[in-house]
């Protein structure tokens, strides 16, 4: 006889990171059901903002850092699920090519600027110092006026069209650098 049966379950998750959680059933006559999947994000708890050198320090692992390997990872697992930017067009998956990104070498272009304080903003996200909702400055009048996620959407989707000028870029980009200075 066919019915409907609610089984609640209920996970902790120890970490800042990204999980998949996948659900499937199985019935008395051995039909077992496609697998379910849902994408969980889970950030840190930080209290402060930290720059795009902060991060940079961190990804290159030299001297005292705050964070272990696999956080760092964690890290980028949220950022490569939250951004239209990383890892799809700019490559950040790793710890090597994330602080590539944080540390660009030589002369740089504005979009190469733009990464940078991007990727640190995502970090700062995923490390929990900035929550999605909270509101930012997103036109360079100091009044917050869109929640971050909201700015972060439109700052990507700016930087994704090959139309959009060097001083577009540069303004998004000063407008992030100032966020993620603002505690420091």
């Amino acid at each position: 006889d066919p019915r409907d049966v609610d089984d609640l379950q209920s996970h902790v998750f120890g970490e800042a990171c990204f999980y998949e959680v996948g659900f499937n059933s199985e019935d008395d006559d051995g039909g077992v059901s496609l697998t379910d999947t849902i994408a969980v994000v889970i950030t840190g708890n930080a209290d402060l903002m930290r720059s795009a050198g902060y991060w940079r320090h961190q990804y290159r692992g030299n001297g005292k850092v705050d964070f272990d390997a696999v956080r760092l990872q964690c890290f980028l697992d949220i950022v490569g699920h939250m951004s239209s930017v990383f890892h799809e067009v700019v490559d950040a998956s790793t710890i090597a090519l994330a602080e590539a990104v944080l540390d660009p070498k030589g002369q740089t272009t504005s979009r190469e600027q733009f990464d940078r304080q991007l990727l640190a903003l995502w970090l700062n996200f995923a490390n929990g110092a900035i929550a999605f909702d909270e509101l930012v400055d997103s036109d360079g009048d100091t009044v917050p006026d869109a929640t971050l996620l909201a700015f972060l959407s439109s700052a990507e989707a700016e930087r994704l069209l090959p139309a959009t000028t060097d001083a577009r870029i540069r303004f998004l980009k000063d407008l992030m650098e100032v966020l993620n200075t603002r505690d420091g």
